[in-house]
């Protein structure tokens, strides 16, 4: 019994990381995609940017309120991904801001989307 029972805490444990890591690359995805928005000389990228912009204000809205109603401690990210993060925000080359919000953070957010559907048992 006991045992069980610290094995559900460290799941939740696990949850609450896995929650906080994909609440900070929604945060950085909406900003950089933000940023783009203003750099883009494209008609038809400002409107996908701008569609992006609305969507991941969504995402960061729905798992805040996840995180804050279960509820999920936060963890701060990593300091590989803070930093990564941080040079992205302050880069003023375009091409670097995309590469990390759509390929990086896009690209670690569909793997822990899929891994989160795998393991979680929070009908949401």
């Amino acid at each position: 019994m006991r045992q069980r029972l610290r094995q559900i805490q460290i799941q939740w444990q696990q949850h609450s990381i896995d929650i906080s890591d994909i609440l900070v690359g929604e945060r950085a995805a909406l900003i950089l995609s933000s940023q783009l928005l203003n750099l883009v000389d494209s008609q038809a990228a400002r409107l996908f940017l701008a569609s992006q912009v609305f969507d991941e204000a969504r995402h960061v809205e729905f798992f805040t309120r996840y995180q804050q109603e279960l509820p999920l401690n936060n963890y701060p990210p990593g300091t590989a991904l803070t930093r990564l993060l941080r040079k992205a925000i302050a880069e003023q080359d375009i091409n670097h801001k995309i590469l990390v919000c759509q390929l990086i953070i896009e690209s670690l957010a569909m793997a822990r989307f899929r891994l989160l559907k795998k393991e979680c048992r929070i009908p949401l």
